[in-house]
């Protein structure tokens, strides 16, 4: 049986007199002084107060399923980031091939290279970066559903023999050499369609003529003075 709320009600004609009620179901606590002060005539049933009580419980009750889905999405938010972050990290090691390139042939060379990269089924993007009338930064990024390629002229440091390479206040790119190398696109991608790409690249470029190499040559430009 259910057990309702005890209360007392005190009627007099002053309008000071107090009536309290109390319910003591889950702790919760109702004051009708109030309501008994502005009409010390009205009546109420325990009924009524226990209804009253019902339906303050069930506002104060937190939703379950809005709690487990609001912390659901707080656990996605926060996996989803490191998901990513982990799958795109760079797991193995490479091979990066360089190419010497004369220098009046570089767009010629580029063109080729964009060619590579779409017959492996991959979307070329280039860029560039121009230093000087004769000093230009090329890079191009090719990537499909798995592998990524990433390709730019060789960096120097500025540092090396003036004589060579001359005189270069600031790091600067090679202009007769270029590198670039392919990766998985993700964790989980096979590390055999690197491989894959990366040689049918080299072949076709060893198959026009180019000088590739397995490590760079300290400046392209004495690289091909020597040849």
């Amino acid at each position: 049986m259910t057990r309702y709320p005890r209360f007392d009600l005190i009627r007099a004609g002053c309008r000071e007199t107090l009536v309290a009620a109390h319910a003591d179901l889950s702790g919760t606590s109702f004051d009708l002084t109030e309501t008994f002060t502005s009409n010390p005539a009205s009546q109420i049933s325990s009924k009524s107060i226990y209804s009253a009580h019902s339906t303050a419980k069930r506002t104060d009750m937190p939703d379950i399923t809005s709690m487990v889905a609001r912390n659901m999405w707080r656990y996605l938010f926060l996996c989803v980031p490191v998901f990513f972050a982990l799958s795109c990290v760079r797991t193995t090691s490479q091979d990066t091939v360089y190419i010497i390139v004369e220098p009046r042939g570089t767009e010629k060379f580029l063109d080729l290279m964009a060619s590579l990269v779409r017959d492996n089924g991959l979307s070329p993007h280039f860029g560039q970066v121009t230093y000087s009338s004769s000093l230009v930064l090329h890079t191009l990024e090719a990537s499909d559903w798995s592998v990524t390629l990433w390709f730019r002229n060789v960096p120097l440091s500025g540092k090396e023999d003036p004589l060579a390479c001359g005189y270069h206040e600031k790091p600067y790119p090679d202009p007769a050499q270029f590198f670039f190398y392919v990766e998985p696109r993700f964790a989980w991608s096979s590390a055999e369609k690197p491989d894959s790409v990366t040689a049918k690249i080299v072949s076709g470029l060893k198959s026009e003529g180019y000088d590739v190499r397995a490590e760079p040559a300290p400046y392209g430009l004495v690289a091909l003075r020597r040849d």
